[in-house]
């Protein structure tokens, strides 16, 4: 749940990110470990892929950008406007876009071949929680 006080643009991201990570958990927690490694076709990610993608991702991710907010001027901010590149890069690689462009995840955050059942709680340990750098739940949900 977004912090009273909030502005509109960040109370929403944050209720669409909770609603994301309660649709993957309950997709992921109902899967076998063969479910989760199963891919559609030959170069595919498997669900556990995908989530170990995203998982890789935000423990690079997170503690980077509160590092870089670290020490600076807290202020509110009414609403938020992309760049170029930003509205670009979401488009074309985040949105859904069937037929759309495709790239290799960079290294750094390309996903193990086969995950383990313990993909699904290494994922929900990680908080993600507006007022934390990355911190680790100590009551994972799967």
């Amino acid at each position: 749940m977004a912090a009273p006080g909030l502005p509109k643009w960040s109370s929403r991201l944050i209720s669409e990110l909770n609603a994301a990570d309660r649709r993957a958990e309950v997709v992921a927690s109902g899967l076998s470990l063969t479910q989760l490694n199963w891919q559609p076709r030959q170069g595919a990610w498997s669900v556990g892929q995908c989530l170990d993608h995203l998982r890789i991702g935000n423990e690079i991710l997170v503690p980077v950008l509160g590092a870089a907010l670290e020490g600076r001027q807290h202020r509110s901010v009414d609403e938020i406007s992309l760049g170029w590149f930003s509205r670009w890069f979401i488009r074309t690689y985040i949105a859904p876009n069937p037929g759309g462009a495709r790239a290799r995840a960079p290294g750094k955050i390309t996903p193990v071949r086969q995950v383990d059942p313990g993909v699904r709680a290494r994922l929900s340990l990680l908080d993600l929680s507006v007022n934390s750098p990355a911190t680790v739940r100590p009551d994972p949900v799967l």
